[in-house]
């Protein structure tokens, strides 16, 4: 990794960004200089507000580069990715790539974006947790900004294990990416992916056992103890550590009531909904909100955003929901007069992802919910072969969507494979399509109305373990990183 000039990065975070929401305010950019940016808690936190600003940043004006949307880029190129969504096809358009699986060499635009986008957020907390010691504040207010801190640079390692390198369990020494827990350091060589699954649970403990239950300002927009412990629940599903996930992942969901079905219908764009735990704002003064994920997916227009109706549902998932499912009410035959017609793919659009009812508030991206928590819940205890559980587990989330739904008796694979159609029904549009496959260790397949197929009658395009699920280290990290070995 290239050597950067943390205070430098630091500063274009907070100067260049204006706030995204009232607690989430950053100093104005003619009030900053080196000496306060980390003079004490209070002017730290304005280096985390520029660090959660950043994560939505795209750019401003008409036109943009589309490969990197901030956070909405994973979510968005993780469902392309996947078996159940539709990118409008053209060798034109960006998102075509990741469909197609033509996003993924170290030339691409993808890794790079998705590498220094997570490792420009590293960056900036290593230095911010050195200067921790020696900044103004109380011991309880360091340890909460410290915490907060912690949970970034672990969800951010979190996302780049995920995107370069298969699933932990195939090989815990597998390499994963250079661990950086110290500022201004030389380039390193790929850590297994035991050492960053370490370090993303260290940070998480970290955080858990020293925060307070209230987030800073209250808000859902930051990290807090809840958030570290959905994370940590993440982490350890991914290790194999399935008891300790199942603890925590119960312990949100029963603090986080299910949305009921108004919420639900209501577009996923406010962090306010009963069962949101953590999510982000998205604002036009530091992303163009022509390109946030609601009117990516936006089906019809609203307001005077753009509605760039680029995503279309498969056939055979919009098979899978019962009509007495709310979430089926969401799903409709494509408006627009002849398009479906002319391009068979372009059936079926959702309403799930929407931008809000009022025109003079921009959307929030949902970044984590307590139905993913029922979801490891049940997950954990199939694997722990506790079938009765899960079962009754995967029933809380199925009765409260579909009153008719009816108990699953089914165990061992086919119980985890009900779990993974669960995850699919009530995730997709999140970003979690491709991570599941790696998970699970599935192939990738490809029926029905996919303008881009699988072989044959099974529709595998790829095999299970697949290379194509994850990216090449971008070209410039191998150019400046002579430690570094490349994906195949």
């Amino acid at each position: 990794m290239k050597k950067n000039i943390i205070t430098a990065v630091i500063l274009c975070l907070i100067t260049s960004l204006t706030g995204c929401d009232d607690f989430l305010d950053v100093v104005p950019r003619d009030k900053v200089s080196s000496d306060i940016v980390f003079n004490s808690d209070k002017s730290t936190e304005v280096v985390l507000n520029g660090v959660y600003d950043h994560m939505t940043y795209a750019a401003e004006g008409f036109f943009i580069y589309a490969p990197s949307l901030g956070i909405h880029n994973f979510i968005v190129s993780g469902d392309w990715m996947g078996q159940d969504v539709i990118p409008k096809s053209s060798i034109t358009q960006w998102q075509a790539d990741d469909y197609s699986f033509t996003s993924r060499g170290m030339e691409k635009d993808r890794p790079r974006f998705f590498w220094s986008y997570c490792y420009s957020h590293i960056n900036v907390l290593n230095d911010l947790l050195a200067r921790i010691p020696s900044m103004q504040g109380s011991p309880s207010a360091k340890k909460q900004i410290e915490g907060e801190a912690r949970g970034l640079r672990a969800y951010n390692y979190f996302l780049l294990t995920q995107w370069f390198q298969q699933t932990y369990l195939i090989d815990p020494q597998a390499p994963g990416v250079p661990l950086y827990l110290e500022s201004a350091i030389d380039p390193k060589p790929r850590a297994s992916m035991e050492e960053n699954f370490k370090a993303i649970i260290q940070d998480l403990q970290w955080a858990i056992q020293n925060m307070s239950e209230e987030r800073r300002g209250g808000s859902k927009y930051v990290i807090g103890k809840d958030v570290a412990k959905g994370l940590l629940a993440k982490a350890y599903l991914e290790v194999g550590q399935y008891a300790e996930a199942k603890v925590l992942a119960e312990e949100l969901a029963s603090k986080y009531p299910l949305m009921t079905e108004e919420e639900y219908k209501k577009g996923f764009s406010d962090v306010d909904v009963s069962e949101c735990i953590w999510g982000l704002p998205v604002s036009t003064k530091n992303m163009n909100a022509n390109y946030c994920l609601q009117t990516i997916w936006s089906h019809p227009r609203k307001h005077k955003r753009w509605s760039n109706n680029f995503v279309f549902l498969n056939d055979l998932f919009v098979e899978l929901f019962s009509e007495s499912d709310m979430r089926k009410g969401l799903i409709s035959l494509n408006p627009v007069a002849g398009d479906a017609e002319r391009y068979p793919e372009r059936k079926y659009v959702s309403s799930k992802i929407m931008d809000p009812d009022d025109a003079q508030k921009l959307p929030d991206v949902l970044l984590m919910r307590s139905s993913e928590m029922i979801l490891i819940q049940a997950e954990c205890a199939a694997r722990m072969n506790q079938s009765p559980e899960a079962q009754t587990i995967l029933f809380r989330l199925q009765k409260h969507r579909d009153p008719n739904a009816i108990i699953s008796t089914a165990t061992g694979e086919e119980l985890l494979d009900e779990i993974l159609i669960e995850r699919r029904k009530e995730l997709y549009g999140e970003g979690f399509a491709i991570g599941d496959i790696k998970r699970m260790r599935k192939p990738l397949i490809r029926k029905g109305l996919h303008t881009i197929k699988g072989v044959g009658a099974t529709g595998v395009l790829y095999p299970a373990d697949s290379h194509e699920f994850f990216l090449q280290i971008p070209q410039d990290e191998i150019q400046t990183n002579l430690e570094i070995i490349q994906n195949p």
